[in-house]
């Protein structure tokens, strides 16, 4: 269970892409950067007046959709903040079931500024059922760092600095309901020792 917990919380920490253009989800014209141009031509793949392109699946179910124009849409008008688009783009393509199969989980991540952006996540089945900017209702876990943080989990890649970061309180797990307080408590305290 321990396992299971950190790998979702690094899972989650490492889902942002890098910002090249060629790996930029969501710039369907390849011009290094997420327009309403692009949203327009996902929506031309979604009704099939165009062939579909991979980068324009920014919902990762295999097909070009309306919701994946109004995703791309979304971020082009700048009505989502771009880590929560990076790290979309970078979860719809991992196979999360290895390490979680159900889990309702807000992260809120302190920025630099002062700011605070939450990001929801919905696994269900071992599937990522839903990401997005904003707080889910009724999460079973909560997260909580720093931009700092999650930078360093961003560049790293490295489960230990992740183990330390939850051992050394920068993360800091909070379980929602009596059974979520005491998985969460438990992989706080592990994490300490291992």
């Amino acid at each position: 269970m321990r396992g299971k917990l950190v790998s979702l919380i690094f899972l989650v920490a490492i889902l942002s892409a890098t910002s090249t253009a060629e790996k930029l989800r969501g710039d369907v014209n390849g011009d290094g950067k997420v327009t309403s141009v692009d949203a327009l031509m996902a929506l031309q793949m979604a009704v099939g007046k165009l062939p579909e392109d991979v980068r324009a699946d920014v919902t990762g179910d295999g097909t070009v959709t309306a919701v994946d124009a109004f995703r791309i849409l979304q971020f082009a008008v700048g009505d989502q903040e771009e880590l929560v688009s990076e790290m979309y783009g970078v979860i719809s393509g991992i196979d999360v079931g290895k390490v979680v199969k159900d889990e309702r989980m807000n992260w809120y991540i302190t920025k630099d500024d002062g700011s605070v952006v939450a990001v929801s996540v919905v696994i269900s089945g071992g599937t990522v059922k839903d990401f997005r900017r904003g707080e889910l209702p009724d999460p079973t876990m909560r997260v909580y760092t720093s931009e700092d943080v999650v930078r360093e989990l961003l560049k790293t890649r490295d489960p230990e600095v992740l183990k330390r970061d939850i051992g050394s309180g920068k993360i800091r797990l909070g379980g929602v309901g009596f059974a979520s307080k005491i998985k969460a408590g438990i992989a706080s305290f592990l994490t300490k020792f291992t």
